[in-house]
Formats: C-alpha cells, sequence, structure tokens
C-alpha cells in the first residue's frame, strides 16, 4: 500500500493526456535540448539499480520517499543535470510496474486498502513529469528520447532486480503444451 501523505501530496486530478497538453503548451521555439555530458544509458541504468535495489530491500513506500526526495534536491540546480534524469528515470519505472501490478487487482480490493487506481497513479506521474520536464523547460521531443531510454535500457535492470524469479523464468526454454 502506498503511504497516504506521499499519494495526497503528489496527486492531481488530471487526464491521461497530461503530457501532451504539456507539450503543447510549451514553446518548443525556446526550449532548447539540454546539453547532456554524461552517458544518459548508462545513467538510467544507474537510476535503475538504485531505485530497483531500495524497492526490493525496504519497499515500495520506501522507494516513493526516495523518488520524492530526489526530485526536491535535484529541481534545486539551475541546469538540467543527470542527477535529476534519474529521478524522472526512477519515477517511470516504478510507476510503470506498479501499474502493471494493480491493473491486475480489482478496483474494489485497491479502494478498500486504499491504494491507488491505475488512472489515479497515471495522473499523479503525468503531474509530477509536467512539473520536473517544466523546471527545465525540456521539450516533449526529450521527455520521449528519455522514456525510450528507460523502457528499452532502465526497466530490465530494474524489473531483473525487484523481480529476480521472473527474471530468471525468462531465461528458461517455455515448454509447448
Amino acid at each position: 500500500m502506498i503511504d497516504r501523505t506521499w499519494f495526497h501530496w503528489s496527486m492531481a486530478r488530471l487526464s491521461a493526456g497530461a503530457l501532451l497538453a504539456f507539450g503543447i503548451a510549451l514553446n518548443e521555439a525556446n526550449a532548447a535540448a539540454p546539453k547532456y555530458d554524461w552517458d544518459r544509458i548508462a545513467n538510467v541504468k544507474d537510476a535503475a539499480r538504485q531505485i530497483g535495489e531500495i524497492q526490493a530491500a525496504q519497499g515500495v513506500d520506501k522507494a516513493f520517499v526516495f523518488i520524492t526526495n530526489c526530485y526536491k534536491t535535484h529541481s534545486l540546480g539551475s541546469t538540467f543535470s543527470k542527477y535529476f534524469e534519474g529521478c524522472i528515470a526512477q519515477d517511470l519505472m516504478l510507476m510503470e510496474a506498479l501499474a502493471a501490478i494493480y491493473s491486475r487487482v480489482d478496483p474494489e480490493q485497491l479502494r478498500r486498502t486504499g491504494s491507488p487506481s491505475v488512472p489515479q497513479l497515471q495522473a499523479a506521474l503525468n503531474h509530477r513529469l509536467g512539473s520536473a520536464y517544466a523546471t527545465y523547460n525540456i521539450p516533449p521531443t526529450e521527455a520521449e528520447a528519455l522514456k525510450k531510454i528507460v523502457d528499452t535500457h532502465g526497466m530490465p535492470v530494474f524489473l531483473k532486480i525487484v523481480f529476480p524469479k521472473a527474471s530468471a523464468n525468462d531465461n528458461e526454454p517455455r515448454k509447448k503444451q
């Protein structure tokens, strides 16, 4: 179950298209891609290892607290940094995994336990990402590029740490039935 204080702090009732609206509202003419002086794939993999280890050892609530503190700390910089990129990557990975799990749970059960629904998780993520990208005037094309790096390079690392038995089974050949 998610810590309600964290959840209410981050929750915004936004539609699933919040990032699209953010992209339209952002004046792309004034939004230049940040200068990346770091290996973005290595950075995302490191972020995946870090948040995966926290979740595996301490649970999802501690992982959320870590990400919240990451945003608070690294949004203070004057320029977009690899650390702030790591916060975003970790948020994306944790929310994607949690949404996949919660999508299999009866919505009534989620309500009874005080857990958010998948649309609520998505709305809260969209709000945090919109704020994060707006902080440094990051264009939507760069947000999409980071999402692709996370999906391709970060999620496999994260999932292997958090769900090691599932990852081990992925390497075994499937038996025909």
